[in-house]
């Protein structure tokens, strides 16, 4: 017989829970297997706030071409601003 307390149903428990702490996107996500180098899951930890794939998300949506418009505008419009403005 399993401890009082154990299993079931329980507030605040489950996907349900995890999706209300993401960000909501426009599209539906999908899940994909990457090979990352060792030394990117700090940093890309950091940008998601602990959440590997948020980071990774960020990370791309703020990618560039070298002329410094956005690769995924995402409705922005013209290069993106300085990072650290004068």
């Amino acid at each position: 017989m399993a401890a009082p307390g154990h299993g079931g149903r329980r507030p605040g428990a489950g996907t349900a829970a995890l999706r209300a702490s993401a960000r909501a996107y426009t599209e539906p996500t999908v899940r994909k297997t990457i090979v990352l180098p060792a030394s990117y899951l700090p940093f890309l930890e950091q940008e998601g706030e602990g959440n590997l794939s948020e980071g990774i998300r960020l990370v791309i949506e703020q990618a560039c071409t070298p002329a410094g418009y956005y690769m995924f505008p995402l409705g922005r419009i013209g290069p993106r601003p300085p990072a650290h403005p004068k």
